[in-house]
């Protein structure tokens, strides 16, 4: 029998065999179906297909053309044409390219205010806010009532179950037998959307383009423009030149 002392000191031999170092793996297509399989060794080591070190997407700064195009903010009518750009150029940046084409060659305005076609940018912009102020009364004093509200019909069938249903648009003062708008299938969303634009709110707008109107008349105006914002610009753009 060893005595203990000695057995601590000695080194006794395992029988079991060493663990093997793990080896690296990854997925990658397999050559014979097409689907994934598992690759030996590391991604950037493999010489399978779609494996091998990554390419680097570093931009160089080389040129090449591409497809550039801009649209008209108010009516939609778009350009399109090939350009010279570089890969270091922004979205923004390329944007530029093609409206400083348009701007020069095909009587386009792109400014801070946006994007506008030959035909939808032949007013200053405070002509624009005016004209479209006085559109927008006449369409506001020509409505029924000064505030709408979703209209809606009780279904009185003796075998109905007495719910109402979105029937059109109805003012708020007034007669209460007239509506405005009358569509059975018009939807709920819809018709809370046409109820919330109604005179009351065409009448604060007019008051706001105006106003509009006579700061771009200011002297100024035109160093502050880039500053500004201009909805209310666009808005009345959209309003000039909407479908008739």
């Amino acid at each position: 029998m060893i005595p203990k002392p000695l057995a601590r000191a000695l080194s006794i031999p395992s029988s079991r065999s060493p663990i093997a170092a793990a080896t690296a793996t990854h997925e990658g297509p397999d050559p014979s179906h097409g689907g994934l399989t598992t690759h030996r060794g590391a991604r950037e080591d493999c010489s399978g297909p779609d494996c091998g070190p990554v390419e680097d997407d570093a931009p160089t700064g080389e040129k090449y053309p591409c497809g550039l195009g801009v649209f008209c903010d108010t009516c939609g009518t778009t350009f399109e044409g090939d350009f010279i750009v570089t890969d270091t150029m922004t979205k923004s940046e390329r944007l530029e390219v093609v409206r400083r084409h348009v701007r020069a060659k095909e009587g386009w305005q792109c400014d801070h205010t946006g994007d506008f076609c030959p035909g939808c940018c032949t007013e200053s912009p405070a002509n624009d806010l005016l004209k479209a102020a006085d559109d927008l009364e006449d369409l506001r004093t020509a409505a029924l009532g000064t505030s709408w509200r979703v209209a809606r019909e009780q279904d009185t069938h003796p075998e109905g179950d007495g719910s109402y249903s979105v029937i059109g648009i109805e003012p708020t003062d007034g007669d209460a037998d007239i509506v405005v708008f009358q569509d059975p299938d018009i939807s709920e969303e819809d018709a809370a959307y046409i109820a919330a634009m109604g005179p009351d709110i065409a009448q604060h707008l007019v008051q706001l383009m105006r106003h509009e109107a006579v700061w771009f008349e200011l002297p100024e105006a035109a160093s502050d423009l880039e500053a500004k914002d201009n909805n209310l610009l666009a808005m009345a753009r959209l309003i000039n030149n909407r479908p008739r």
